[in-house]
């Protein structure tokens, strides 16, 4: 049902022209700094300004030997990024439960005082000898690592290892070879209750394969990244995939696109929660090497609900006078020949525009108008904001269109258009086609940012940095879609 509004007031109406602009890439990657050609570096998180990894470069401090290849053994190391962005030398992290072989990888829970980590069964074992690997839990006590334990379900005869906590590390999902699964390592989950560890769950043929499934990620959103040699599409060796649980079952996983995927082996992946900023490890240089990334796509921030536009007005006149009505009657005339015979009208306009209302009033039986009582000028334009053009539902895998083409910025206004598509996934331009993988009521975000405004210009003499220039306008709007099982 169409609302109705009472008005009494006049809008100045501008015709509205958009010029989509082309944005550019939706991540910028970079080598990290502390990664390294000669030596190996993977597995990296984040633990507050700290990256936390694992690499054979010696460092001072912990004891270690070399593998059978002559490279000294994994160790967890830390690296510091300060107020100006520069990251610190490499250095040991934890070298209270360090061991002589192998350690790491590591991920904490959220508050950072709890971590699992992989290491070693024999930490005395000799530099040509091999060792399984199981998980193991530390406290941060006072500033270092204690309370070491064991995981309960560890098995001496396969290994266990890649740990990643969800953030109150009330699960834990790792990697195994152990007996029973699906292929090489395959991926498990266990869960916290009643004061122990739950007994490993093997997450199924949907995500292990006859392969192997290596390093999971377990996002703040729930969902699940991992490395694996063994799905049908897979580009190169290893490739980094998500999938999530849905009505108790994991959907196909998914493939990351470039320039996370290459033709070469393709280890980790971590992101922040808010799918901005992130590490990933690949052997795309030779050795394994850590990247980071950092979104182009601007903060979704002050999204505003969507407002509908409504053209549907009562129309009445406070200082009408009483009529013989056997003679006279009040008829209104909108302006977009619209006529209706009544003291008080409702209507509805096609669409925004300009139009003289006036109220008049009818002779019955000659039909023509004896006097005007009175008149309006009426401005109806759309509200100012960006529009989300798409379907209120739609179903997984559904290829649907979204468009902005109906957003309104109140005058002639070049820009960009950026998409959230509330899923972790963004994207640009004014029209742009998605699919979603997993059901539920989504928050889809469209903003425009207005391209080089001719407010922001510099003054004469000043700089294009002027403090005083006006900042490009931003129009962010949110509206939700249902997506519905296939």
């Amino acid at each position: 049902m169409r609302r109705l509004v009472k008005i009494a007031f006049v809008l100045s109406l501008l015709s509205a022209m958009v010029y989509p602009v082309v944005a550019q890439s939706y991540y910028d990657t970079k080598k990290h700094p502390r990664s390294t050609r000669e030596y190996d570096e993977v597995a990296p998180v984040m633990l507050g300004n700290k990256m936390i990894f694992c690499s054979n470069r010696p460092v001072p401090g912990p004891k270690t030997g070399t593998d059978m290849n002559n490279k000294s053994f994994f160790k967890i190391v830390e690296s510091e990024k300060d107020e100006k962005g520069k990251w610190s030398d490499q250095a040991p992290f934890g070298l209270e439960i360090a061991s002589d072989f192998h350690d790491g990888p590591v991920c904490f829970n959220e508050k950072g005082d709890y971590m699992a980590f992989s290491k070693c069964f024999d930490e005395k074992t000799t530099s040509r000898s091999t060792s399984k690997f199981g998980l193991f839990f530390a406290d941060n006590q006072g500033g270092s690592w204690g309370n070491l334990q064991e995981y309960e379900h560890n098995d001496r005869e396969a290994n266990t290892i890649y740990p990643s906590f969800n953030k109150d590390a009330s699960v834990l999902y790792f990697s195994s070879d152990r007996a029973g699964g699906f292929g090489g390592y395959d991926l498990y989950v266990s869960r916290y209750q009643n004061g122990k560890w739950g007994s490993p769950e093997n997450l199924g043929p949907r995500v292990n394969t006859a392969g192997n499934e290596r390093y999971p990620f377990i996002h703040a959103t729930e969902r699940l990244y991992f490395s694996s040699d063994g799905h049908d599409n897979n580009i190169g060796g290893y490739d980094l995939f998500y999938s999530e649980f849905y009505k108790g079952k994991w959907i196909s996983p998914v493939k990351l696109s470039a320039p996370f995927n290459t033709n070469f082996d393709d280890y980790t992946y971590f992101i922040d929660e808010k799918f901005e900023n992130g590490l990933f490890s690949n052997n795309r240089g030779g050795s394994r090497e850590i990247w980071t990334f950092t979104s182009t796509m601007p903060k979704f921030e002050l999204c505003r609900q969507q407002r509908e536009n409504n053209y549907c007005f009562v129309f009445f006149e406070e200082n009408t006078v009483e009529l013989d009505t056997t003679l006279y009657q009040y008829e209104w005339d909108l302006g977009d020949n619209s006529k209706i015979r009544a003291m008080e009208a409702q209507h509805c306009f096609a669409g925004p525009g300009s139009f003289m209302v006036s109220l008049n009033v009818i002779d019955k039986l000659t039909k023509e108008v004896l006097f005007s009582q009175a008149e309006y000028e009426l401005n109806i334009e759309k509200i100012i904001q960006s529009y989300i053009t798409m379907p209120d539902s739609a179903k997984t895998g559904e290829d649907i269109l979204l468009s902005g083409l109906e957003s309104y910025f109140g005058g002639e206004i070049k820009g960009n258009y950026y998409w959230d598509f509330g899923d972790g996934q963004k994207g640009t331009d004014a029209s742009i086609r998605h699919k979603y993988l997993i059901p539920g009521t989504i928050t889809v975000k469209l903003m425009f940012i207005e391209n080089n405004p001719e407010e922001a210009k510099s003054k004469p003499g000043q700089a294009n940095d002027d403090p005083d220039a006006i900042e490009a306008k931003k129009f962010c709007t949110s509206k939700t879609i249902v997506i519905t099982e296939n």
